[in-house]
């Protein structure tokens, strides 16, 4: 009896390591920044470059944020997600943003859209959001 409980004792202790292990290696908060790197994981402290780059690292249903003002490049969204530049000004060419992910919850706060067409261009401050359908 004692060797049974011995060796469930020493199967829960190998097993339950793996248990709380993550399930992925995919964060739900992402940065980025003007003086960021795609090479960087995306963290407030090593934020990235890219829109494209934090949305490819973030989990479904995450949010990047903008660290500082600048333009972080378009972005293709294939999945939910949230981008936050509140509180600071960031920007993207308006044909720059493509949302490709059917049935997606995609949130675009404080998001300054740049047309530039003809020897004309404009500014708007973007807020939206897609629901799914």
């Amino acid at each position: 009896m004692t060797k049974r409980i011995f060796l469930a004792i020493a199967a829960l202790c190998l097993a339950l390591p793996l248990a709380l292990s993550p399930a992925n290696a995919q964060t739900q908060r992402m940065w980025v920044s003007s003086a960021g790197d795609d090479d960087n994981g995306c963290t407030r402290a090593a934020p990235c470059l890219t829109f494209q780059e934090a949305h490819d690292k973030a989990q479904t249903g995450g949010t990047i944020n903008c660290a500082d003002a600048g333009g972080f490049g378009g972005v293709d969204i294939t999945k939910s997600i949230t981008i936050d530049c509140s509180g600071t000004y960031g920007s993207v060419l308006v044909n720059d943003i493509v949302i490709n992910g059917p049935g997606s919850i995609v949130n675009l706060h404080n998001i300054t859209l740049i047309c530039a067409t003809a020897g004309s261009s404009f500014t708007r401050a973007l807020d939206y959001v897609q629901a799914p359908g």
